[in-house]
């Protein structure tokens, strides 16, 4: 009788651990695609956050001032160009890396806009609105199109973000 000795997996042993690997990693991805959404939803919000924050701290030294480069309704907040750290705007982008600006009609990611609250004409310290879209949502916040406006006030939708 002789006695074979056999080290090392079979094909099918090696075939079944590549079929689980995939179908692990298969999941894995469709788990984080999600989290992707909501970590872009959650760096929009922060962005916003500071760039009304900025206006608010501009506003406190120079009271109903006027902001310069952005100066019609709807545009891009890239655009601002002072007074003071305002000028910084031009870093902060949506992180999908679209150029348009948000409208009142936005259906998808779009650029910060900047207008007055009335969302008809040119903002100042003391009267802005930030528009940004969100994919996901975050918090009390839906997706879709939402806003913050002077002295930090978020609203959401087309009725809340003229």
């Amino acid at each position: 009788m002789t006695k074979t000795n056999s080290k090392g997996f079979t094909l099918i042993e090696l075939l079944v651990v590549i079929a689980i690997i995939g179908i692990l990693s298969t999941l894995a991805i469709l788990s984080l695609s999600g989290s992707r959404d909501k970590a872009n939803d959650a760096k929009r919000i922060s962005d916003v956050r500071q760039l009304a924050m900025t206006i608010e701290a501009e506003n406190a030294s120079n009271p109903g001032g006027a902001m310069s480069g952005c100066t019609t309704a709807n545009v891009s907040t890239i655009t601002c160009t002072g007074p003071g750290d305002i000028s910084k705007f031009s870093t902060v982008k949506d992180p999908s890396g679209v150029s348009s600006a948000c409208l009142n009609s936005a259906t998808a990611y779009c650029q910060y806009s900047i207008s007055n609250q009335a969302g008809s004409g040119t903002s100042t310290l003391s009267d802005y609105e930030i528009k940004f879209w969100l994919k996901a949502g975050s918090g009390s916040l839906p997706a879709g199109l939402d806003c913050v406006k002077s002295n930090l006030q978020w609203a959401t939708g087309t009725t809340g973000c003229p």
